[in-house]
């Protein structure tokens, strides 16, 4: 049962990519938003078990990751260039990842590994004051 549903899981995301890479479909957007929403339901899943291992502790150890992808969620939808926020909010979710990996990190290293391929296939966003520039034809010299 577990093997044929990585099977199917495998063969999904690799049609993702072969869509996302032929130019149809742009998985960039999905990876992150999926690895946001992993991480926010990783984080409540964990929140009793935390809390009863590490008391206190336990807001900062599951509230970092919710500020990294909270930043890259905030930066999402306000339509800006999103690659930057991306690869350091994956970074510090890998390094939070290995620092907390005895006890809920590991939780964090999917969605981190998610959100870095994702800022690997972003394109960038241009506006359309750049693309106006751009079609702006060159004068021709005066006789």
């Amino acid at each position: 049962m577990i093997t044929s549903l990585a099977a199917l899981l495998l063969l999904t995301a690799a049609l993702l990519v072969v869509l996302g890479v032929s130019g149809k479909f742009s998985i960039a957007p999905l990876l992150r938003r999926t690895a946001c929403g992993l991480t926010l339901a990783s984080t409540l899943a964990l929140v009793p078990w935390t809390f009863e291992d590490a008391g206190a502790a336990a807001g900062v150890f599951l509230g970092v990751p919710v500020v990294l992808i909270m930043a890259v969620m905030i930066t999402d939808m306000s339509q800006r260039d999103v690659r930057l926020v991306s690869v350091v909010a994956a970074v510090s979710l890998l390094i939070w990842s290995a620092i907390l990996a005895l006890s809920v990190g590991l939780a964090f290293a999917p969605p981190a590994l998610l959100l870095l391929t994702s800022a690997g296939l972003e394109t960038k966003r241009t506006s359309s004051r750049s693309n106006l520039n751009a079609t702006v034809p060159a004068r021709s010299p005066q006789p």
